[in-house]
């Protein structure tokens, strides 16, 4: 048998050559990823780059964008306030692009 290109980590999950590498930079294009069964109590599904989730935890920023879209009945304007919110009232530097996919 050949050996594997492959590296087994921590987790037991085999890497790829370029993953590996690209978890010892500074920057990654490896994105972080959470597969999650849709439930009758879900209204939406919030995507955002790290722009926004250096500034939110993942459950602040459904909570405010949930508050936001209560207010507002509109995905567009409750993405566009979020990431103001992000940028002038938590000071992101980065670039912050939100999406939010209305299930219902």
């Amino acid at each position: 048998t050949g050996a594997s290109p492959y590296e087994r980590a921590e987790d037991g999950r085999e890497r790829s050559p370029a993953v590996v590498a690209s978890l010892h930079t500074a920057v990654t294009p490896v994105p972080d990823v959470t597969v999650e069964a849709v439930g009758d109590g879900d209204d939406f599904v919030l995507l955002a780059c790290d722009g926004l989730f250096d500034v939110f935890s993942s459950d602040e920023a459904v909570e405010v964008a949930a508050q936001l879209y209560g207010q507002h009945g509109e995905a567009q304007k409750t993405c566009e306030l979020l990431a103001k919110k992000a940028i002038e009232e938590r000071g992101s530097s980065d670039n912050v692009s939100v999406v939010m996919v209305k299930l219902r």
